[in-house]
């Protein structure tokens, strides 16, 4: 419910015309809470089911938070891990990922919810264009 609610206040906040931000620690863990949901969210958000491919890698960097995040399109589905530290800290590194975006662990949550959007100045976005529109068409709740 935090991250739900979190979600829903900062649609509030762009309502009133301010620019929403998520504690760091907040939006780490909601990122995780939702990258855990998506795999099992078919039912409800029925895309979702489409976040397949053939192994293709898309890296989401938070700097800010020390966390760099891998999402792997398996054909069955997809995976992620979380690495930390210095893995987090230089720009989008595509040499392990086709696809990343790189920005403040806030702006990354909002843009896993959908409050940010593909081309967002606050977010720096690097790779295969196909497979960022993939994910973003797919994983829409």
């Amino acid at each position: 419910m935090l991250h739900e609610n979190a979600v829903h206040r900062c649609d509030a906040e762009v309502a009133a015309g301010r620019d929403p931000a998520v504690d760091a620690d907040i939006a780490a863990d909601g990122i995780e809470e939702l990258l855990g949901l998506l795999p099992r969210a078919s039912m409800f958000a029925p895309k979702t089911a489409n976040l397949r491919g053939k192994g293709e890698v898309l890296a989401l960097a938070a700097p800010d938070a020390g966390a760099r995040w891998l999402l792997r399109l398996q054909p069955d589905g997809f995976t992620w891990t979380r690495e930390d530290a210095a893995a987090a800290t230089g720009g989008p590194d595509v040499s392990d990922a086709q696809a990343a975006v790189r920005g403040n662990v806030s702006d990354l949550f909002l843009f896993l919810w959908g409050r940010r959007k593909l081309g967002d100045p606050r977010l720096e976005f690097s790779g295969d264009d196909a497979l960022l529109v993939h994910w973003v068409e797919n994983s829409a709740l």
